[in-house]
């Protein structure tokens, strides 16, 4: 059977539509060299659930609801990397020897720590972002940054990257270099040894007159925490 020529875009429907083509419904629907779309079972209310395989190891699933989950399996090769993309525009980065799963399609830009298990990017058109199989979305993506130094240095009055602090409405931020200074980020926990996770939404630029007012603003020094995938 000839191959599909367009390998991006998968959806359940698209996925259907080349399983029933196929002839030899045992193989599956032959995508790309040694890719095919299978049948994976049928889900609660008995509609085909399809799959994404790639040397018969499965990639991606794709549920008649909308739904689409996701694993690496643990391989990290570079054709790998690229069906999972392919198959479900979820890209794969390496950060400080850690695996990354991120969420690319424009909906939440979200990110989690690959642990060789299923994640699922997308329950409906309304409910994206990647979060374990049964778990919530964490915000954010996944960013390099290592623990600030043990000093007695007061946060309040010396800014430095890495460091934590808390808004007045109990939002905790986190300090990346900005072009002229520092931005005070939303942030969200440490996944891993050397890595947070933390959005640009609403970022706030700390100017000169900002870091001298922030304890009287109702700012307070925080900490590092850790947090899920």
């Amino acid at each position: 059977m000839a191959r599909i020529r367009s390998m991006y875009d998968w959806t359940w429907l698209k996925a259907n539509d080349a399983f029933k083509r196929c002839r030899r419904k045992e193989n599956g629907a032959l995508v790309a060299k040694h890719s095919y779309i299978r049948k994976w079972g049928t889900d609660e209310d008995g509609e085909p659930i399809y799959c994404g395989t790639y040397w018969g190891t499965t990639l991606v699933k794709w549920y008649a609801s909308g739904r689409v989950d996701v694993t690496s399996n643990g391989w990290t090769t570079m054709t790998t990397k690229r069906r999972l993309y392919q198959f479900s525009r979820v890209s794969m980065d390496r950060i400080k020897g850690i695996h990354i799963l991120r969420d690319t399609t424009g909906y939440s830009r979200t990110a989690v720590v690959d642990n060789h298990g299923w994640f699922t990017l997308r329950m409906d058109l309304d409910d994206c972002g990647l979060r374990p199989v049964g778990g919530t979305i964490t915000p954010g993506t996944i960013h390099s940054m290592v623990k600030p130094s043990k000093s007695k240095r007061n946060p309040m009055r010396k800014l430095c990257r890495g460091d934590v602090m808390v808004s007045p409405e109990g939002q905790p931020y986190i300090a990346e270099r900005g072009k002229n200074g520092f931005n005070l980020l939303p942030y969200y926990g440490d996944p891993a040894p050397g890595l947070v996770r933390l959005t640009w939404d609403d970022h706030i630029e700390v100017t000169g007159l900002l870091e001298l007012s922030l304890s009287t603003a109702g700012w307070k020094a925080g900490k590092r925490f850790e947090c899920g995938a």
